[in-house]
């Protein structure tokens, strides 16, 4: 834990890490030379918030600080704002009043017997909040991290991968779901520092995580799920009809059909079939040794009924497959009824 220096017109307050905000509980301020009526107009809060970094004496200012202003009497009203980049932050056109300022933030450290920020708000006039120091600081310890892995292209769970966080590594899963001891280091401010997520499987394309970071929390669960991109293999085949298909080769019909998949993107499968001989190809998901990508293909077109292909296994990476026999389409007929007369 990184111990506060009291500054001049500052208040010193931090608070304890959590994996969520976190109220940072303030010592008390009261603005001087501002009391009396709470009036009818409107009035303005503002200040700044400011911490101490790890290794350096003077503070700097800390965005994305919530801060939630409380009015203490009369009708109840309550505001929120955020610090900028630069630390300020404002509430406008408030009531006059009384109001209580709660800080909230993750990775601070909470001083003891602190209170909460009071600043009274005059009408038409702009309430400054002495700048708020906060001290970073951190629990020290591991945290467990489940990672669940999805193929970003089927929405598969990923079986069988190797799945690191930080330091620690595991292979083993079930269902897709990996779970590790994450040991916490600090980073900037004191907070926990982001953590890169790994997934090493052959199936799957190396650097393709998203999200590819995550903010382990000591002695707390953090979960998250990772989609990785998979690798590429091709799978082939011969459609035909079963009825008239020399007519429909003669005419390039073939060429018209749609090959779709419920589980694979169209952009993805990028189907090419040949009209004269109906010969097709299509993209899949690889398999790898520990994990199958099972899939589905899907012929549709005008003048066919819809024939569905499922339970298909996708080869290794880079690997080609054809189907072990010929798709058959059936084609939709009518019945033709007339009279046939001689001359």
């Amino acid at each position: 834990m990184i111990s506060a220096v009291p500054r001049s017109g500052s208040t010193v307050v931090s608070e304890l890490l959590r994996p969520s905000v976190v109220a940072l509980s303030m010592v008390a301020v009261m603005i001087g030379g501002c009391g009396g009526d709470s009036g009818v107009g409107s009035g303005r809060i503002q200040g700044k918030v400011l911490a101490v970094q790890s290794g350096f004496s003077s503070a700097s200012p800390v965005s994305g600080v919530a801060i939630t202003a409380q009015r203490l009497e009369g009708t109840p009203i309550l505001r929120t704002s955020v610090s900028n980049n630069f630390g300020n932050y404002q509430f406008d056109k408030l009531p006059g009043g009384a109001y209580e300022l709660v800080f909230a933030g993750s990775g601070f450290t909470s001083a003891n017997g602190s209170q909460p920020v009071r600043v009274f708000v005059e009408p038409d006039r702009v309430s400054q909040v002495p700048d708020v120091l906060v001290t970073p600081g951190i629990t020290q310890g591991s945290s467990v991290v489940i990672v669940s892995v999805v193929d970003a292209v089927t929405g598969q769970p990923v079986n069988g991968a190797t799945v690191t966080v930080g330091t620690a590594s595991t292979t083993a899963g079930s269902n897709g779901t990996y779970s590790l001891f994450v040991p916490v280091t600090p980073g900037i401010q004191g907070q926990p520092a982001a953590q890169r997520v790994l997934v090493n499987d052959s199936a799957h394309l190396a650097g393709s995580e998203q999200p590819s970071t995550i903010i382990p929390i000591a002695n707390q669960t953090v979960a998250i799920t990772v989609r990785v991109s998979p690798s590429q293999s091709v799978v082939q085949g011969v459609v035909r009809a079963s009825a008239f298909d020399g007519l429909y080769r003669q005419n390039g019909t073939y060429s018209r059909l749609s090959i779709t998949s419920d589980s694979i993107d169209p952009g993805f499968l990028n189907p090419i079939i040949d009209g004269g001989t109906g010969q097709f190809s299509v993209r899949v998901p690889s398999s790898s040794a520990a994990s199958s990508t099972r899939f589905s293909l899907i012929f549709s077109g005008q003048g066919f009924f819809v024939k569905v292909l499922s339970n298909l296994i996708a080869p290794t990476t880079g690997a080609t497959s054809n189907l072990s026999s010929d798709v058959i389409l059936e084609p939709t007929t009518v019945t033709l009824e007339g009279n046939v007369i001689t001359s």
